[in-house]
C-alpha cells in the first residue's frame, strides 16, 4: 500500500514509504552500511512489543537572544530545548535484522 493512500496519514512515520502485509517501510539517512567484499545494507524488522520509549516530561526551553549570544555584531541568538527520554530494546525475539549485499558489475 502506498503511504499516499493511508486512511490517516497523520499516523505516519518521518520517511515512511509504504506498507505491504502488515509490514512499514520506513527510510532513514541515518543507516550505516558497511564493507566485506561488497556494500552491505542492513534492515531493522520489528514486531509489536520490540521496544518501549518512556518519557520523562522535562521539557525545557532554553532561549539566548541576541545581545547574549550574538557577539560583536548581534548576528547570532540560540534557541533550543532539553527533554528526557528513554528507548529500550524490549524483546529481541520480536526482531529480525536482514542484511542485503549490493555491488557494481562492470557492464
Amino acid at each position: 500500500m502506498e503511504a499516499s493512500k493511508y486512511t490517516t496519514p497523520d499516523k505516519l512515520f518521518n520517511g515512511e514509504t509504504g506498507k505491504i502485509h502488515g509490514v512499514r517501510f520506513v527510510e532513514s539517512g541515518n543507516v550505516q552500511t558497511f564493507t566485506s567484499t561488497v556494500t552491505v545494507y542492513p534492515a531493522l524488522f520489528m514486531g509489536q512489543q520490540a521496544y518501549g520509549v518512556a518519557d520523562f516530561s522535562s521539557l525545557e526551553a532554553v532561549m539566548k537572544p541576541l545581545n547574549i549570544h550574538g557577539g560583536a555584531l548581534n548576528l547570532v541568538a540560540a534557541v533550543g530545548a532539553k527533554i528526557d527520554f528513554v528507548a529500550k530494546r524490549l524483546n529481541e525475539a520480536a526482531m529480525i535484522r536482514l542484511e542485503t549485499g549490493a555491488a557494481t558489475y562492470p557492464v
